[in-house]
């Protein structure tokens, strides 16, 4: 196993050596300047839906579930009806899926309503037919007011062959503010694997990952924390043990600015058969 977690780092250096990732700052500038974009999370943050994708990962042929609620509450619109405007091989890459929409915007509640967030579905049809296995990019446009600049966002949604699915990282809680939040890496055909977990704002962009991957994050503060061992993040590099399985926790300070913020999570995992990438996690501060 260790051998593996050595692995892992090697795999791991060039991105915390990475021009856009790489932290020069003393130890204590860092924590003084983290605890400042925790106290602003709100316009530190380039996504502005909290967005669930559910199951994801997604057996074939299974129905996904997309979810989206306005996280900060300033009156975002779908401009064209439809929540999700395509499904993409990459952001801004080659067109998937379609969906027909009209011309009539649709508000987004805000969270912490008590309204239903918008939803929708794909049911991994795809213009060459159904889906097989990969990462898809789902594009959410938004606009603040109806008739407002358009923006979009970008969300990941990995679709597995149930017969070898690969790695997976789950919420095993709830991520609430005052406590401490727990993910699960599971790959049970790889005890002992050696990995790495980090997380992001936003996956309007993606990385790539040494040895040919491409991860969904982008490379933000949060993406440079994560990496660099700030103590809020734990466990985020180690190696599976004897059932494949693992556990990171982030401890969740007790700032209430903290809530509806939203985040992503994903590992990568060096097993014997290869190295593979999670599924995105998706989730929202409570």
């Amino acid at each position: 196993m260790d051998l593996r977690i050595d692995g892992a780092r090697r795999v791991l250096r060039p991105l915390i050596d990475h021009p856009e990732t790489k932290l020069t700052m003393n130890r204590s500038i860092t924590v003084a300047i983290a605890l400042a974009v925790l106290c602003l999370s709100a316009a530190a943050q380039p996504n502005q839906l909290s967005v669930s994708v559910s199951p994801n990962p997604a057996p074939l042929g299974a129905t996904i579930t997309v979810t989206a609620y306005d996280a900060y509450g300033q009156g975002l619109f779908t401009p064209f009806g439809c929540l999700i405007s395509g499904i993409y091989d990459a952001p801004n890459g080659n067109s998937v899926a379609l969906f027909p929409c009209t011309f009539l915007p649709g508000s987004i509640p805000p969270c912490g309503s008590t309204q239903p967030p918008r939803m929708q579905q794909w049911n991994q049809t795809t213009m060459a037919g159904p889906a097989t296995p990969g990462t898809y990019w789902i594009e959410i446009q938004h606009s603040l007011g109806m008739f407002a600049p358009i923006n979009s966002e970008w969300f990941c949604v990995k679709i597995v062959d149930p017969l070898s699915p690969g790695p997976s990282l789950s919420a095993l809680n709830a991520p609430t503010v005052g406590t401490t939040f727990n993910m699960g890496i599971s790959w049970p055909s790889e005890p002992g694997a050696g990995y790495f977990l980090a997380l992001s704002g936003s996956s309007n962009t993606g990385i790539a990952i040494p040895g040919g991957i491409q991860a969904c994050l982008d490379m933000d503060i949060w993406f440079q924390l994560s990496l660099q061992g700030f103590p809020l993040f734990q466990n985020f590099i180690g190696g599976l043990d004897g059932t494949g399985s693992a556990t990171a926790s982030i401890v969740l300070p007790a700032l209430p600015a903290l809530q509806c913020v939203p985040f992503h999570g994903q590992a990568v995992v060096l097993g014997a058969a290869g190295t593979e990438v999670t599924n995105d996690l998706l989730f929202t501060i409570n």
